[in-house]
């Protein structure tokens, strides 16, 4: 069971990195199908949170997945759920979202 699954249970529109065909790439080929597609990225990757090496946009976001050190599936569940339940507050689109199992940090560079 997986986490897409989970997300297209919660009917959220994804896609991962294998169904874009770009497993095995650069992160930078990843952030730019993120931004041509105009999609949220959500990923446990802190490297995506370096504003001169993946400049935030109008039509696209991150999101960086914060679990405890040693987590599993449900640790990454929960914090999904935290991130959902912020989706009913605000938009991550144009900002970079790290979301742990606490709260959600909200970095908006344009500011």
């Amino acid at each position: 069971y997986s986490i897409y699954n989970y997300l297209l249970q919660k009917k959220i529109d994804v896609e991962t990195v294998l169904s874009e065909g770009l497993k095995g790439s650069k992160d930078e080929a990843i952030y730019m199908s993120v931004r041509r597609e105009k999609r949220i990225l959500i990923t446990l990757d802190k490297g995506f949170g370096n504003f001169i090496n993946y400049p935030l946009g109008k039509g696209f976001g991150i999101v960086i997945l914060r679990p405890d050190k040693n987590f599993n599936i449900k640790d990454i569940k929960e914090i999904i759920n935290k991130f959902l339940k912020a989706l009913d507050k605000n938009s991550p689109y144009g900002k970079l979202w790290v979301v742990s199992r606490k709260k959600v940090r909200e970095y908006n560079p344009a500011l």
